[in-house]
């Protein structure tokens, strides 16, 4: 699909549970299923290791208010299931996963919104769009030509296409750009940080990266700063009131939303803090840390997480010595739930190699959003 960087968000793995708080995004769904292969393709484990949807896709995603994508061999369209399997009809050339009961689908190079009931709420008209916000809003852009601006879930324009590029809606206020320079606004559009800004970046529940002096500090929703611009990078909070931050241009630990180091700066290598526990990488070695920092899991050198923590399960890879790829799912005491392998020397593999610093890179930006074609 078609879309801006600036507006992606480093995020970036049942119709009853649609409307309820904790199934909104796919970060925060916590339908009990996971994906996992049998053969040569993929289905969903439940938390005893049991196949319960049937392996019967090329590829596929995690639940979001109650849906997965899934992708049928041969094709690049996917298909909406739900928690039994049920594939949902709908028409559409390309789809995102849920956002607060909405999906950005694609039609003939148009995107609109799709509701979780699988109807237009928003018919295929912009030439790009944002995933759904926390608060209703959506960034569009009406032709190739034209400024971004926010519509609701009806496609309506509520805040006027005047953006050079812009962010979803995260704690109340969006990261814009105004040619070079960034800003933030509110829900009516005003601004609460000027664009005079040759850097912002949204790091999660209203909080905002800024550049001084080549560093980085971090602003509240309100343009006030809790972090003053010391750092060579800061990363992205998802829970925890915990967010990743670099210092000395080489080493990561953890602050709190008042700017206060609450994991020393001692990892070569991290990523967010998701449902309590982060991955951390020290040399060669990957360890599972809680919020305390105290060592959950430390994996053995042959071994690398390739998801986080979701919902109680992480999916851990390795080499064989034969070339194979083994994958499996472990608890948080390294418990094994379900494991298996795929050939890579296979040419049908859908599993393949990655070095190490694309799945840290795919841990990193894209967290939860599991898709198994990064695999």
């Amino acid at each position: 699909m078609k879309k801006s960087f600036l507006y992606v968000a480093l995020l970036a793995v049942a119709v009853a549970f649609v409307g309820c708080k904790d199934t909104q995004t796919p970060e925060t769904d916590t339908t009990k299923l996971w994906p996992a292969m049998s053969g040569d393709y993929w289905g969903y484990i439940n938390a005893k290791g049991n196949m319960v949807i049937t392996p019967m896709y090329e590829s596929v995603s995690t639940f979001s208010c109650g849906y997965a994508l899934v992708w049928m061999e041969g094709s690049n369209t996917p298909v909406f299931i739900d928690t039994k399997g049920k594939m949902q009809q709908a028409t559409f050339d390309d789809a995102e996963q849920f956002f607060y009961n909405y999906s950005l689908v694609e039609m003939n190079d148009l995107c609109g919104l799709m509701t979780t009931s699988f109807d237009f709420s928003c018919q295929p008209m912009y030439y790009d769009m944002g995933e759904m916000s926390e608060n209703g809003l959506v960034a569009a852009r009406f032709t190739a030509n034209d400024k971004w601006g926010y519509v609701n879930a009806k496609g309506e324009n509520k805040i006027t296409p005047i953006y050079d590029g812009c962010y979803q809606f995260e704690g109340g206020v969006a990261v814009v750009c105004i040619g070079s320079k960034y800003g933030a606004i509110d829900t009516k559009g005003n601004y609460v940080i000027q664009p005079t800004y040759d850097y912002l970046r949204p790091r999660g529940h209203g909080l905002i990266a800024f550049t001084q002096n080549d560093r980085v500090g971090l602003m509240n929703a309100g343009g006030k700063i809790v972090a003053q611009p010391i750092y060579y990078g800061i990363g992205y909070m998802y829970d925890n009131d915990l967010i990743p931050v670099c210092i000395n241009n080489d080493k990561w630990g953890y602050i709190n939303k008042s700017g206060d180091i609450k994991i020393a700066t001692i990892y070569d290598d991290l990523t967010p803090f998701y449902q309590g526990y982060a991955v951390v990488y020290q040399g060669d070695v990957e360890r599972l840390i809680d919020t305390k920092g105290n060592i959950v899991m430390t994996l053995p050198k042959d071994e690398y997480f390739a998801t986080v923590m979701h919902n109680g399960l992480i999916l851990i890879g390795s080499e064989q010595n034969n070339g194979d790829l083994m994958y499996k799912y472990v608890d948080k005491d390294y418990k094994v739930a379900y494991q298996w392998t795929v050939s890579y020397s296979s040419w049908d593999a859908p599993a393949k190699k990655v070095s190490r610093q694309e799945r840290i890179k795919n841990l990193v930006e894209q967290t939860i959003h599991f898709d198994s074609r990064n695999l």
